[in-house]
């Protein structure tokens, strides 16, 4: 069940930064620290996107459960990314999180551009 949540979530997560102009280069990439989530692109800017989703609002917000660990680990995936996929010089690197909430009739989505 929480898979299924979480592929959703991220699945309404890439359509969303997809219309806000922001270019998919890749979605659940895996390295030996955790995974990304999405890795895109908007103008000279990389982005790696935490995509987090709740389906009920007893413990909080979606984006609340990222801890200072799992951040650690998103950066030292971001370094492994761009050693060795990235051919680009980007003028910035970013870390967003995309907070998908599924409790409700019509799913909320908020997005914290440069959440750390």
């Amino acid at each position: 069940m929480k898979r299924r949540i979480g592929c959703q979530a991220e699945e309404m997560a890439a359509e969303y930064l997809a219309k806000k102009g922001y270019r998919i280069i890749a979605r659940n990439y895996r390295t030996l620290y955790g995974e990304l989530d999405i890795v895109c692109e908007k103008g000279n800017d990389i982005v790696f996107v935490e995509v987090r989703s709740k389906s009920t609002k007893a413990f909080g917000y979606p984006e609340e459960s990222i801890t200072a660990r799992k951040i650690e680990r998103i950066r030292r995936s971001a370094l492994v990314y761009l050693s060795q996929e990235s051919r680009n010089r980007y003028r910035r690197i970013l870390f967003d999180v995309v907070a998908v909430e599924l409790n409700t009739g019509q799913p909320e989505i908020r997005h914290i551009e440069g959440a750390f």
